[in-house]
């Protein structure tokens, strides 16, 4: 059997792969190798994107030993609950004012 080649990814795309994956895992604590294998893409993407997202808040990333200098355990603390909501874009002062006289 041939195994598909690993696939590069956006960064906004692995960003949001990275969350999902620890949210399909029910939080449970995943290495980078062990996300990249289960999505099939490039274990430096999913680094990138998980060191990203550890620098803005979004979950905890810790290093752990491993292949070559070791490599990242991602955790995902707890729910955002907020993370599916978007924000309506912010109306001019015109939309506003046409607004009030409908």
């Amino acid at each position: 059997m041939i195994k598909p080649a690993p696939i590069k990814v956006a960064a906004g795309d692995a960003q949001q792969m990275v969350l999902s994956y620890l949210r399909m895992c029910n939080y449970i604590p995943q290495r980078t190798s062990e996300i990249a294998k289960a999505m099939n893409v490039h274990s430096s993407c999913i680094r990138r994107a998980g060191l990203y997202l550890a620098a803005h808040g979004r979950l905890r990333a810790e290093l752990v030993p491993g292949r070559g200098k070791g490599e990242y355990m991602f955790i995902l603390e707890q729910l955002d609950l907020f993370d599916d909501h978007k924000d309506e874009p912010k109306q001019s002062l015109w939309q506003r004012i046409k607004s009030l006289f409908k």
